[in-house]
C-alpha cells in the first residue's frame, strides 16, 4: 500500500492568503508524524494573540488519532495580519491519492 501524502501538494487561495508559511509547514510536520495517516486530516487553529501562543488541534477519524500542539511565537510582527481569519477555524487537508488539497 502507497503510503499517504506523498503527491503533490495544493493550498486553496484562502489558505494560501490567511495561513503564514510557518504554519503552513508545522501543519506537514503535524501531518508526517502520524504512523498511519488517514485520506483526512483536520486541525483547528486558536490564537492568543496577547501572549503570541498558536494552539492546534490535529485529528484524524481512522484511526483515530488527536494531537494537541502549543507554538509560542516570540516574534509576531506580521504573524497574525489575518488572525481574524483564521482564529478559531479548521482547515482540512485531503489526499485522494492523485494530489494533496488543503482548504
Amino acid at each position: 500500500m502507497k503510503k499517504r501524502f506523498q503527491n503533490q501538494r495544493f493550498l486553496t487561495a484562502g489558505v494560501n492568503q490567511c495561513i503564514h508559511p510557518a504554519v503552513q509547514m508545522l501543519l506537514w510536520f503535524m501531518i508526517e508524524e502520524v504512523p498511519e495517516a488517514d485520506y483526512l486530516q483536520i486541525f483547528e487553529l486558536d490564537v492568543e494573540i496577547t501572549e503570541g501562543v498558536v494552539q492546534m488541534i490535529h485529528k484524524q477519524e481512522q484511526p483515530e488519532c488527536e494531537q494537541i500542539i502549543f507554538w509560542m511565537i516570540s516574534n509576531t510582527k506580521g504573524f497574525f495580519d489575518n488572525i481574524e481569519k483564521w482564529s478559531g477555524k479548521k482547515l482540512y487537508v485531503i489526499d485522494d491519492g492523485i494530489a494533496i488539497t488543503t482548504l
